[in-house]
């Protein structure tokens, strides 16, 4: 709305303006007082005054000891930036042939997104001819079996998953008649299973897993046979490796960060140390329990971008929880609602980033960290000095060690509205709709960058709010428990935040 139109609203010309601020040119404390019951803006007044810019207002003002500034932070112009979207972002769904999303992608897919799959109870006659004689060669049938009840019920729950992101869904059929059928066979070396892509053969879609994999705690979160299952079902569903030709994701997107169907896996391992004080030994196992077990961020943007997107899936206001202990990764698919992430309880830096399509780190215990902590637990048990094996454990392993460094993914499409985090020193960056964020305490880092109407409150410790923006452009008065911000694309409301700094690296202590 332009001053014309607005001033409009009101029966009251450009002219008329004018003229009154002449009149009262003397009195600024009338002119501040009239366009505050108003709601005229300082650019406003600049504008109608003419040929003076919105600095030159605000310092009139200063000259005679008036604040214009509030002029700019009545609500009405603070919720212009207001932004509440509780359905999807549409504007950051990938398309397949987008370059990260076209790299997974094989060529070959079901025609239709009703699918049946099947356990197979017996070891089907086209076996023989389809599958390559190295597979065949471990024993009759290649040590073929049906999967154990446990590795079923791991089949149904990565299927659930799948249709919770797509537009699939997945009916059970008797052995061999499935579009997808579930198998086991014995493996050498490190093979661990294989499927087949998508076909009109009868090979088409078939699952072949490792039949060591048998029991609840082998299919358990964070392991081998799970991580297995989800990976051959992408082949299964028409998903290729991410470092295949033509068309692989670029370097610094081929891993496990990214992608499940990448042979890369980044810091998957959990060092188990065991001290025993009789013997004053101790000894290490390297425990590979730290593995993603679910379609990370691309992989779910490219079978969505094949399949369909699951408009309808959580759309109520959900929580999500993480931290070190639970030693996961974990790709939230959020289809609306106003949503949280909720990691107060955490005392680790964590970095959170509410932009879709990003990765953030909860709850971090670094190396240095770590090696600390186990340091302390030997200490504890008034064990010798093992410092420089300890050391040499973690730094010798420290790229596959995890640490919580990306442990937490939005994916491409999801609004998440809220954070609160825990006591470390933690950064939060926000996207264009309304945030709430809470830092607890720490001395904390809160980036508003991206616009909306965002509410923080920094709680103990130092905190910091940047904003990008120069300290030209954003206005800010102080309100009853903290700071009003308005910019040229944003608004906020801070509360214990001491330090303000602008994209020109003015900063401003607060009171």
């Amino acid at each position: 709305m332009t001053t014309v139109d607005y001033l409009k609203g009101f029966g009251i010309t450009l002219t008329e303006a004018r003229d009154f601020i002449l009149a009262n040119i003397n009195t600024p404390s009338v002119i501040l007082q009239t366009s505050a019951e108003y709601g005229v803006t300082n650019r406003m007044l600049a504008e109608i005054y003419g040929g003076v810019s919105l600095q030159e207002v605000i310092n009139f003002f200063d000259q005679a000891g008036l604040n214009s500034r509030v002029l700019d932070l009545v609500v009405s112009n603070v919720e212009i930036f207001s932004h509440q979207d509780l359905d999807l972002n549409t504007d950051s769904i990938q398309p397949l042939n987008s370059t990260n999303i076209n790299a997974l992608a094989s060529g070959d897919y079901w025609s239709n997104n009703t699918l049946t799959y099947s356990f197979n109870t017996s070891f089907p006659e086209y076996y023989y001819s389809a599958l390559s004689s190295s597979y065949l060669s471990t024993g009759p049938q290649g040590g073929w079996q049906e999967l154990s009840l446990a590795a079923q019920m791991a089949v149904k729950d990565v299927l659930q998953d799948t249709s919770n992101l797509t537009l699939l869904s997945f009916s059970e059929v008797a052995s061999t008649q499935g579009d997808i059928n579930f198998n086991t066979l014995t493996f050498s070396g490190s093979t661990d299973g294989f499927a087949y892509y998508p076909s009109v053969s009868p090979i088409g879609g078939e699952v072949f897993l490792n039949n060591v994999y048998q029991t609840t705690d082998d299919y358990k979160a964070g392991g081998t046979a799970l991580n297995t299952l989800a990976h051959e079902l992408g082949h299964a569903l028409g998903l290729k490796h991410s470092f295949e030709k033509p068309n692989s994701l670029a370097s610094n997107f081929e891993n496990s960060d990214y992608s499940i169907m990448s042979y890369t896996d980044v810091r998957e391992v959990i060092p188990i140390f065991d001290y025993n004080p009789s013997t004053l030994g101790i000894n290490v196992v390297y425990s590979q329990d730290a593995l993603r077990d679910a379609f990370s961020l691309l992989d779910v943007a490219a079978l969505q971008a094949i399949y369909g997107v699951n408009t309808t899936y959580a759309t109520e206001d959900n929580t999500y929880s993480l931290s070190f202990a639970d030693k996961k990764y974990l790709t939230i698919w959020d289809a609306g609602g106003t949503d949280t992430i909720n990691v107060s309880n955490t005392k680790g830096n964590s970095h959170i980033d509410l932009r879709a399509g990003q990765h953030s780190s909860v709850d971090i215990r670094d190396i240095d960290q770590q090696i600390a902590d186990t340091l302390t637990w030997l200490d504890d048990q008034q064990a010798p000095d093992f410092s420089d094996w300890i050391h040499d454990v973690y730094n010798d392993n420290a790229d596959s060690i995890y640490t919580g460094q990306n442990n937490l993914s939005i994916a491409f499409g999801v609004w998440i509205e809220n954070v609160l985090t825990g006591s470390g020193n933690d950064i939060v960056r926000d996207n264009a709709v309304n945030n709430v964020i809470n830092t607890g305490s720490g001395n904390d880092i809160i980036q508003l960058y991206d616009g909306g109407y965002d509410i923080v409150n920094g709680g103990d410790g130092i905190d910091t709010v940047y904003v990008d923006e120069s300290s030209s452009a954003v206005n800010y008065v102080q309100s009853n428990n903290g700071y009003t911000l308005l910019g040229e694309n944003f608004a906020a409301e801070i509360v214990g935040v001491e330090t303000l700094v602008f994209n020109d690296n003015v900063s401003i202590m607060l009171s």
